[in-house]
């Protein structure tokens, strides 16, 4: 079910559109009347996002998938055994568009399940061989474009980059 927001930034409203799995639109006003550096770093980071995404989302095309499918797969290539809640606590979203991703994938012979050893409840998740192609395809898509881009800026920017994000992810966040 998607869902329209509005958060603030710096005086104005950015309003996003989002369904269970991933951000759709990310609209901007035409004209910002706020400080000009806030807005150029956002308008930035929207920029590099779609060069990021840009090929792997057509490579997901091709394939009748989108970045929630690719987002659920590389959760589990990289956390393999993983649970399909424990996977849905990883990307944020709720198990019930988890389970209707991962049904997806499955139903492609792209994941598998697998009942725990322990817990014959819980089922844990593993990319197939067709699965783990898929990731490394659509993964290189994307490396690539981080490695033309620290080839052009250096890897002291690509290092600031990575201290930058950690800082985001790790000590940003609202508690």
């Amino acid at each position: 079910m998607a869902t329209d927001q509005s958060i603030g930034l710096t005086g104005f409203d950015v309003k996003v559109k989002e369904d269970a799995c991933a951000v759709r639109e990310v609209v901007l006003p035409r004209k910002a009347t706020a400080p000009d550096e806030d807005v150029e770093t956002f308008s930035e980071i929207f920029r590099a996002f779609r060069a990021l995404t840009m090929e792997a989302d057509k490579l997901l095309l091709r394939r009748g998938l989108g970045r929630a499918h690719f987002r659920a797969l590389h959760v589990i290539a990289t956390e393999p055994g993983g649970t399909v809640s424990g996977t849905a606590g990883t990307l944020g979203v709720s198990l019930q568009a988890m389970t209707r991703v991962m049904n997806d994938l499955s139903a492609r012979e792209l994941i598998r399940f697998e009942s725990d050893a322990d817990d014959k409840r819980k089922r844990r998740v593993f990319t197939t061989d067709e699965g783990q192609a898929v990731f490394r395809e659509i993964f290189k898509a994307q490396t690539d474009v981080l490695r033309r881009a620290t080839a052009l800026a250096g890897p002291d920017a690509f290092a600031g980059y990575r201290a930058f994000m950690r800082a985001i992810i790790d000590k940003a966040q609202p508690t």
